[in-house]
């Protein structure tokens, strides 16, 4: 026949990263590894009061250990076996450099490389930057997407206007434009978290976009040539109250648009720095503001509950209850007693987990935060330049 059996996995094939990480554990058990039971890409190892913890993406692994000793071990251990490509010093991780400045204590990461690629292919270097990603109170509507022939010609015909000039056709306007919402999708999940409300709000119709969700994306190249050399610093902020993790919620409801699905958004810190921001679409349509917080908040409390799991269990790290920020006094009322069940009974699902974390388990300490104080609040919407500006310097840590 014309097929051709694969006696040993190669690389680039779907089943070699799992063939591979499958192999490399079972290296690493041998060697004394602990395993995560939360994360299963995350190993430990304890010996002679020294600690070497190793994270594996694919074939990469990042680690950071206590004693050069028993790096030097594990590294000729693991390199008996599997020969290493590189060793030494993080510089670069899945495509972001790596800066470490140990005399100020700061780790920072930045995709300028990346982004230089993506403006220098779709943008134009020279142009005249945005403030912010989007334009303020930008939303967009449904109404954009072209339904008829016709509107899908106007579509194209608009995008090389746009200087979309290799566009022929509707169907390859489509895949221009997830092109180019793929390759900012990835610098907004590394390193560029100002971006990932913007990018994903856009995501949301890329399988029948109209030229101003284009043009859309291109406000948002624009901002990326003003800040292409922006970093994700860690280290610079410590929080005032001295928490290890700490987060902020927020969401936008949208009862009256368009659109009837709500928008969470959250972000996560740990010692002062970020590690999760999110902003995402609420699968279910909410009645109230207060309840469009309420399924915000018991998702964020999901996260922060891994995260404790983790932290507690892999990290030996004794947390107390981890503050929540709200600006949302319905929803905070809610968490502490349950609110009226007669009102509130058709939420009782989201209400009750975070209710559950709040009062009985007393993981999540939930406070109230002023909304201009409210970080996660470029997570759900798009903002004025001062105030996304004021809130960027909180979640890339430039204060």
């Amino acid at each position: 026949t014309n097929c051709l059996r694969i006696c040993r996995s190669i690389y680039g094939l779907p089943q070699s990263g799992r063939n591979h990480y499958v192999r490399f554990t079972g290296q690493l058990l041998e060697l004394g590894f602990e395993q995560s039971k939360n994360d299963p890409c995350l190993f430990t190892l304890r010996k002679d009061g020294e600690i070497l913890r190793l994270v594996l993406w694919v074939d990469d692994a990042v680690i950071t250990t206590s004693s050069e000793e028993l790096w030097v071990f594990v590294r000729d251990a693991i390199h008996a076996i599997s020969p290493l490509g590189k060793e030494g010093d993080l510089e670069w991780v899945l495509g972001m450099q790596v800066e470490q400045d140990l005399e100020a204590g700061t780790i920072s990461l930045n995709q300028t490389s990346k982004i230089k690629m993506i403006i220098e292919r779709y943008g134009s270097p020279n142009a005249k930057p945005k403030p912010t990603p989007l334009p303020p109170k930008w939303t967009s509507m449904k109404r954009w997407m072209p339904q008829t022939t016709e509107e899908m010609n106007q579509t194209v015909e608009g995008a090389r206007k746009a200087g979309l000039h290799q566009c022929r056709n509707y169907t390859e306007f489509i895949h221009e434009y997830r092109s180019l919402l793929g390759a900012l999708a990835h610098i907004a999940l590394w390193g560029r978290l100002d971006i990932k409300a913007s990018v994903f709000l856009l995501a949301r119709y890329q399988a029948n976009p109209g030229i101003n969700h284009w043009k859309g994306l291109r406000h948002i190249l624009l901002y990326l040539v003003g800040t292409k050399d922006m970093k994700l610093i860690f280290g610079t902020r410590r929080p005032s109250d001295g928490s290890v993790v700490t987060a902020q919620v927020d969401s936008d409801y949208c009862g009256n648009k368009e659109d009837v699905k709500s928008t969470t958004g959250y972000v996560i810190w740990m010692y002062g720095s970020v590690i999760y921001a999110e902003s995402r679409k609420q699968r279910a349509t909410t009645l109230s503001t207060t309840e469009a917080e309420l399924v915000a908040a018991s998702d964020c409390a999901r996260m922060l509950r891994y995260i404790r799991r983790l932290l507690v269990e892999d990290f030996h790290i004794d947390l107390p209850p981890i503050p929540m920020g709200e600006d949302n006094q319905g929803c905070i009322h809610l968490a502490h007693d349950g609110g009226d069940w007669k009102r509130k009974r058709h939420i009782r699902v989201a209400n009750s987990y975070l209710y559950e974390e709040v009062t009985i388990h007393k993981t999540i300490a939930i406070k109230y935060v002023r909304s201009d104080e409210n970080c996660a609040d470029m997570m759900t919407k798009c903002l004025s330049a001062p105030l996304f500006q004021k809130h960027r310097s909180t979640l890339m840590g430039h204060v």
